[in-house]
């Protein structure tokens, strides 16, 4: 399994229904929030590749979205990766 550390995760907490399907399949980069109600990021660079794109694809809303970060001239620029299906 592989780690990209070169990957941002976005998840949009107004789209998220609080199922906790990316906490069962990736608990190393999600967790509930402290209410319970709803997911967050907590470390997208120590989660295992395979596990953010099983999150990803077992999301009901399709909530959660990964970046690819690319350096270019000192800055970070992310460009959006296209989910498989």
């Amino acid at each position: 399994m592989g780690c990209l550390l070169n990957r941002e995760i976005d998840l949009d907490r107004f789209r998220c229904r609080g199922c906790g399907a990316c906490v069962e399949v990736c608990p190393d980069a999600f967790c509930m929030d402290e209410d319970g109600e709803k997911a967050k990021v907590i470390d997208s660079a120590k989660a295992p590749d395979e596990a953010v794109q099983l999150a990803v694809a077992m999301c009901p809303t399709q909530c959660i979205e990964l970046h690819k970060r690319e350096e270019r001239g000192g800055r970070d620029l992310c460009s959006r990766m296209e989910k498989k299906g």
